[in-house]
Formats: C-alpha cells, sequence, structure tokens
C-alpha cells in the first residue's frame, strides 16, 4: 500500500519474493559471464572485479583516450583522443565500460561512478569513502635494495550528509550494559572502516574518532562517558591490530567466512519461526542455493590504475 490505497505492482518480479532474488542472481551470473567476456575480447585489464548484488565494483587499467566503444567493439581513432585529452582518465573509462555494459541486456542498464566526479577524489561506498594511493618506498643505499612504487587501495570511514547527526540517546531507557556495548561497538566499526599502514591513516582516523565523540556528545553523553568509550574501544581495536600482527587472527573477515551459514539462517528463521528453530542440514535439504560473497573495493584513477563503480540503474 501506499498513502493508503493498495496498488498492483505493474511490472517486473514481485517485490519481496524469494523467488525474484533467486532468479535475479542467475541473470546477474549470466550478465557477469558476458561482461568478463567483452573485457577479455577488446583487451581491457581488469585487475579485480566483484559485485554485490546490482552493484559491480572494478579495477582495472586506466583505458587511453582516443578509444571508444562503437557497439560492438573498442576502436581508436586520433580525432577522438584529442577530443578526448581534456576529459578525465577515470571518466572516459568508465563511460566506455558503461555503454560496453549496456549492449549485453536491453533490460539491465548501468550507470558509472568514479573519483573525479567528487571533490575529494574518493567514491562513496555505504560506509566507506574509497581511493587508491600511490606508495612509493626509496631505494635504500646501504643494501642495494632498489626504490619501488605500487598502489594501495585506501578506505575510511563515510556516513551520508543527510543522516542524523546522533546516534543513541543517552537517556534512553536501554539497559546500561547495551547501552555500553553498542556505542563502543559503533566506535569500533568506526576504526574497523579506516585503512591502517598508509600516508593519511592517522589523519582519517583521528577524524572518524572526532567525529563520532560530537555525535556522542550531541546524543547526552557526557565527558567522561565519552572518555570511558574512546579508550576501552582504543584498547580493543589495539588489540585486534596486535593479533594480526602476530598471524593469530585477521583484522578483517573474508567475505566467503561463514557465509553460507549467515545466508542459511536469513532465508530459513522468516519461513521456519513457528516451526522452531531449523538446522542448516534441514534448509539443505530444502534445496536452498548456496550464497556468493563479494568483496568491496572502490576507489578513483590514478595514473596506472583506476577503480571504476557500475550501478544497476533503478
Amino acid at each position: 500500500t501506499f498513502a493508503g490505497k493498495i496498488r498492483v505492482q505493474a511490472d517486473g518480479a514481485p517485490i519481496g519474493l524469494d523467488l525474484s532474488g533467486e532468479v535475479g542472481r542467475l541473470e546477474m551470473g549470466d550478465w557477469d559471464s558476458k561482461m568478463t567476456q567483452l573485457c577479455e575480447a577488446n583487451g581491457i585489464e581488469v585487475l579485480m572485479s566483484d559485485r554485490y548484488v546490482d552493484d559491480i565494483d572494478t579495477i582495472m587499467k586506466a583505458i587511453p583516450h582516443g578509444y571508444r566503444w562503437t557497439g560492438h567493439r573498442i576502436e581508436y581513432d586520433w580525432d577522438w583522443e584529442l577530443e578526448d585529452e581534456s576529459t578525465p582518465l577515470d571518466q572516459h573509462t568508465i563511460s566506455i565500460m558503461v555503454a560496453m555494459a549496456n549492449t549485453i541486456r536491453p533490460a539491465i542498464q548501468m550507470e558509472g561512478d568514479y573519483g573525479s566526479k567528487h571533490e575529494d577524489g574518493c567514491i562513496p561506498v555505504l560506509d566507506l569513502k574509497m581511493r587508491t594511493v600511490l606508495i612509493t618506498i626509496p631505494e635504500d643505499t646501504e643494501t642495494g635494495r632498489p626504490g619501488i612504487s605500487y598502489y594501495q587501495a585506501s578506505f575510511k570511514f563515510f556516513k551520508k550528509p543527510m543522516a542524523r547527526p546522533t546516534i543513541m540517546s543517552a537517556t534512553t531507557a536501554m539497559p546500561e550494559k547495551m547501552k555500553r556495548e553498542t556505542t563502543s561497538n559503533e566506535l569500533m566499526r568506526r576504526l574497523l572502516n579506516t585503512s591502517i599502514g598508509l600516508p593519511s591513516s592517522e589523519s582519517d582516523m583521528e577524524e572518524a574518532v572526532n567525529s563520532y565523540m560530537v555525535e556522542m556528545r550531541n546524543s547526552g553523553y557526557n565527558e567522561k562517558y565519552r572518555y570511558d568509550t574512546l579508550v576501552n574501544t582504543l584498547t580493543g581495536y589495539r588489540r585486534k591490530v596486535k593479533a594480526e600482527e602476530d598471524g593469530i587472527a585477521p583484522l578483517y573477515r573474508e567475505g566467503h567466512v561463514g557465509a553460507r551459514a549467515r545466508y542459511m539462517s536469513r532465508i530459513g528463521a522468516p519461513a521456519n519461526w513457528f516451526r522452531g528453530k531449523k538446522t542448516q542440514g534441514d534448509l539443505e535439504e530444502m534445496g536452498r542455493p548456496i550464497p556468493v560473497s563479494y568483496t568491496h573495493l572502490r576507489a578513483h584513477e590514478t595514473s596506472l590504475h583506476l577503480v571504476c563503480r557500475l550501478l544497476l540503474e533503478k
């Protein structure tokens, strides 16, 4: 219902139906295969390409000016290079990728996002901002080790401008223990959403912490509460970093770890709540599909590499 009126969906798969999601996965899986074939046939060097539902993230070599998608293949023309030279390389590349992607299936049309489109050069990705940075290690004259340069995906915490500038109120009736855990977990999430070991890591982390302290103050938490939350969370965060350095536990869990159990729990619980808890084996016997997990990395164009983003138009 919308505005109190019952309306009938005009087209597309039924919203909220499990089968709609399964059909969508099959369609997009076939789309992935055809897009990969097009990239290979046109000599596009893709370093990483992963999809989450209808959101595709690609790290690839930039396509030089002068190349364009002609509807069937990528071709070069000297006049095109002159026309394209004022266009940022990441914008030029994503325009070719979108044009190529939109020829696969008329019903699946994409739009693109790229770093130079944003003032800070970063692409917003849910609660992250992503970009690639050039890392240079100078030559070591004492050992004779040559200098090297490489590109690294960098990320930091992001909150949409329209999001409310507060968190859970300090006066909420929620139990104190739960309140402590919630505020600490939120700060931990922001710390983990900031890359470490990069030139901008320290300032990015300070920005994430400072903005969160302001949100806590706006939500009614006093200075001591904020201090305790900060100290306790930083202690836990440093413990996590140390555990990774010592090879005990990774700082970030790979997407596929535990994905099957999470998927089974998500699709099984709503339909079987009245029958009691179902085991993973019970759900497998029902013929449920195995989930696929994806990594999300998006950034902006550099002189050698860029990260582009394809979004399915709604």
